[in-house]
């Protein structure tokens, strides 16, 4: 073959074989790194959306918790005043609608 027998073309045959290697490895390269980065921005934005939601249902599953402790804790008050008052205990069963066991707790 002339090809393989003409230094020069050869040469340039080589050259432009090195080129196309040497870009699909630039690209292959770019595509790894950014692919990267695309995860650790993902997962940063993800786990920032977690917290976020998280704290917000921490908060909410916290403040209908203080609410029952509160309002369970004015039962437990008025029952307190109401028996130092001398109201019978199946009157302050009604008023609180708290239960005769939950009253001699109290």
């Amino acid at each position: 073959h002339k090809f393989h027998a003409d230094p020069d073309l050869r040469s340039i045959y080589e050259g432009r074989l090195k080129w196309q290697m040497d870009q699909a490895t630039a690209l292959a390269v770019a595509k790894d790194e950014g692919l990267a980065e695309g995860k650790a921005e993902g997962k940063a934005e993800g786990k920032a959306e977690g917290k976020a939601e998280g704290k917000a249902e921490g908060k909410a599953e916290g403040k209908a918790e203080g609410k029952a402790e509160g309002k369970a804790e004015g039962k437990a008050e008025a029952a307190r005043n109401l028996r130092q008052l001398g109201v019978s205990l199946d009157i302050i069963a009604k008023a609180t609608g708290l239960s005769q066991d939950e009253l001699a707790k109290i």
